[in-house]
């Protein structure tokens, strides 16, 4: 269990690269969510393609709960949204990404009470691609279901 977190707090940590095409949902939740968001409890941080050097400052954020939102292959059809807790995420984290997620998972496993994954699914992350439009779409649900999650209970 935690210790010495604010009641309440959240921390949204999205995650991407835009150059890797649907790779960068992750940074476009991160821009809808700020642009709404007026609750101070509530940080929201675009940790790109390098989620391991946010560590730091997501724990001295001290929230109780963390939302990591990016692409995940789920093996589901392009621009699905799932919300799941980190521990399930962890087998399908995309390739490339897997050692920098998983390091930045376990370490907030360590002190936030809840962790949750907000996954979307890409059709692409070739090199130099645009965004697909099932993930362009899929935007809004992951900004929404972030917001509902940081909201509600532990």
């Amino acid at each position: 269990m935690a210790t010495n977190r604010e009641a309440g707090k959240a921390v949204i940590c999205c995650v991407g690269n835009a150059l890797r095409g649907d790779e960068g949902v992750g940074s476009a939740v991160a821009r809808e969510l700020r642009s709404e968001i007026r609750d101070g409890n509530i940080i929201v941080m675009d940790c790109g393609s390098e989620p391991q050097h946010y560590a730091e400052s997501i724990f001295r954020a001290k929230p109780r709960k963390v939302i990591v939102t990016g692409a995940l292959d789920m093996g589901k059809p392009p621009g699905s949204v799932e919300l799941m807790d980190a521990k399930a995420a962890r087998g399908l984290l995309l390739k490339g990404r897997r050692a920098k997620l998983e390091m930045l998972l376990g370490y907030i496993q360590g002190f936030a009470e809840s962790v949750y994954f907000i996954a979307i699914q890409p059709r692409t992350t070739e090199l130099g691609k645009g965004m697909s439009p099932e993930c362009r779409n899929a935007i809004r649900k992951a900004k929404e279901m972030a917001l509902s999650e940081s909201l509600g209970p532990g």
